[in-house]
């Protein structure tokens, strides 16, 4: 088996398959990435055994066979040579030699035997703008749970329908959901819940992709396709949380912010929020806002912000790092927040919506 690449080519795809590469693999082989040759690339695979990764790229090909090679190690060597023709070659007992002008490597490997299987990918059902979906994810991910008992809030709920679209990430404190409309495919009625991990790589093969994304589910897994690179996620069994129940319904009494302005002010009065609670006081009354923190050890802060509003005076109070997030991926001038009162969920939404509607709901704390 030997193979000559082009090193920016190869380290393009080793950079994309880093994400699911175990760092501490307690099973060996899922520190390796499995190469296979065909008859003009390579393909190369990497896996944790609840999400893989595929792609491929150009190769001379002199020779067909597979090999799994330790993933980190070849990605070092490979970042470190310099843009040129590097020729691979594979001898006995799984030993491949590197040469990339005049610099050489050999690199103990094992055999493809010892690679799990990756689940087939059936046929793309329904077609994802990548756009789109980069901006669904960014105004989801950040919502969900991280090592939750709850393990289905440790991902995102994804529906999908021929002309709708819905995510909704929550972690207990904060929902976001997002929706939008299109022309997706024909005959859907999909509801899976995507591991969070596996939708962090889904937004870098969105980056990366022109165009739509490929997207399949089966009684197991969701998969993803864009070009040559390829994703398929384990789903997450359990029932995600009734989100419904928690969307405010009565929140009639509506604040409207700049939103640079208001994230600079919260950057500043979070300053002296509590460390372990990272609490600011929101209070509302007609035509301003007033942020306001305060730590026991530290001090207090405060600023006050021009607000469209001519409600009743409402004093409430929220995470400032929740806020923060919303602010940071509303992608709109101005932000309106909608309350009922001081302990009920009260609701962000950018006011200019880009055809993608974007609802956050956030849970008030008690100071």
């Amino acid at each position: 088996m030997q193979f000559v690449t082009d090193q920016r080519t190869l380290l393009k795809e080793l950079n994309f398959l880093q994400g699911v590469i175990e760092k501490r693999a307690t099973i060996p082989v899922l520190g390796h990435l499995l190469i296979e040759t065909e008859s003009n690339r390579l393909r190369l695979q990497a896996t944790d055994l609840d999400l893989s990764l595929t792609t491929a790229c150009e190769a001379a090909v002199a020779g067909k066979g597979s090999l799994c090679v330790p993933a980190k190690k070849l990605h070092e060597i490979v970042k470190s040579l310099p843009p040129a023709k590097v020729v691979f070659k594979v001898e006995e007992n799984c030993v491949l030699h590197l040469t990339c002008e005049r610099a050489r490597f050999k690199l103990n490997g094992i055999g493809r035997d010892q690679f799990p299987d990756v689940p087939t990918a059936p046929a793309m059902t329904a077609q994802l703008p990548a756009a789109q979906l980069r901006q669904i994810i960014a105004r989801t991910l950040f919502a969900a749970a991280d090592q939750d008992s709850r393990y289905s809030i440790n991902g995102v709920k994804l529906e999908l329908a021929d002309s709708h679209l819905r995510m909704v990430a929550t972690d207990g404190h904060r929902l976001s959901l997002v929706e939008v409309n299109g022309t997706f495919g024909k005959e859907l009625a999909i509801d899976a819940i995507i591991p969070r991990k596996a939708v962090g790589e889904l937004a870098r093969i969105a980056i990366d992709a022109d165009g739509e994304i490929g997207f399949a589910v089966t009684e197991n897994h969701v998969f993803f396709q864009a070009g040559q690179r390829r994703m398929a996620a384990r789903r997450l069994a359990q029932n995600f949380p009734n989100y419904e129940l928690v969307l405010p319904k009565e929140n009639t009494r509506h604040l409207e912010l700049d939103t640079n302005e208001a994230a600079a002010a919260l950057r500043r009065v979070a300053l002296m929020a509590d460390q372990r609670t990272h609490g600011i006081s929101l209070g509302i009354k007609a035509g301003q806002l007033t942020l306001s923190s305060q730590a026991s050890d530290a001090g207090e802060a405060g600023e006050m912000l021009e607000a469209g509003y001519d409600g009743d005076e409402i004093n409430t109070a929220c995470s400032a790092t929740y806020l923060q997030d919303f602010l940071s991926v509303a992608g709109s001038d101005r932000v309106r927040l909608e309350l009922k009162d001081a302990n009920t969920q009260f609701c962000l939404r950018p006011v200019e919506s880009g055809g993608i509607n974007f609802t956050y709901v956030l849970m008030p704390i008690r100071m």
